[in-house]
């Protein structure tokens, strides 16, 4: 659309063998627009160029139906995608032709509901599990450094995170929704929602236990032998000055 919202072109996408749905839309990295969202059961991301028109399509299989809902651009000109199977979150690593990298599964916040690349390479992700908001955050390669969850446990009550952003000071705001239920009847009939839903606004300080670049911390094993190797050099070359000082 123009600036005064008419119509400059459309297109469709998809036919009559399979059923597309697009959940979110974002300028590429090189020009045009990628789409995300899903194809028949799969997840599924497209590109197209300035007019619209069809670059590339790709398509992510999952056990089950997979719903991709958003995506970010990442430094290296690729894309993160997230979404979810019906009970594991998703996140979907790709280069910038939308050729999947890793594949990392969630399986303790199966509603992915926002994700961003943070300033050290890792990611940032809302999300939602068991009525309760969560913030999750990864190193750069999806590997899970924690995954904290907010909100009241209550079975009238769930609160659902849908938005991640940075904010300037290295911290985030999460935004979302708090539902109230009305307690589950004598009869047995299902708790409805009531009309006392809330959103909401969280800000989150700073994080300072993740690696340098967003890098996975040394294994244990690793940094004992490192350090053994330290000891072991330092005690050489002490070794050897004694020897140097008797000498004389």
């Amino acid at each position: 659309m123009d600036e005064k919202g008419n119509t400059v072109w459309s297109k469709t996408f998809g036919g009559n063998s399979s059923k597309v749905f697009i959940l979110n839309i974002a300028e590429a990295n090189n020009g045009g627009y990628v789409l995300v969202g899903n194809r028949d059961q799969d997840g599924w991301l497209a590109k197209t160029d300035n007019e619209g028109d069809l670059q590339w399509s790709q398509t992510y299989h999952s056990s089950g139906f997979a719903a991709l809902l958003t995506l970010a651009k990442t430094s290296d000109g690729g894309y993160i995608l997230s979404g979810g199977t019906i009970d594991t979150g998703l996140l979907i690593k790709t280069d910038s032709n939308g050729n999947s990298q890793w594949t990392k599964d969630y399986s303790a916040s199966p509603l992915i509901g926002s994700v961003l690349q943070t300033a050290d390479g890792g990611f940032i992700v809302a999300s939602s599990h068991k009525r309760q908001a969560c913030l999750i955050k990864t190193y750069s390669s999806g590997l899970l450094l924690y995954n904290v969850s907010y909100g009241e446990v209550n079975e009238n009550l769930s609160s659902y995170a849908s938005s991640v952003v940075t904010t300037n000071d290295g911290g985030y705001a999460v935004s979302g929704t708090l539902n109230h239920y009305s307690p589950t009847t004598t009869e047995g009939l299902s708790a409805t929602p009531s009309e006392t839903n809330n959103v909401w606004l969280a800000k989150f300080a700073p994080e300072s236990n993740s690696s340098p670049n967003g890098s996975e911390p040394l294994p244990i094993i690793g940094t004992v032998a490192a350090l053994i190797v330290v000891v072991i050099i330092v005690a050489a070359g002490l070794g050897l000055l004694t020897y140097l000082i008797k000498r004389k």
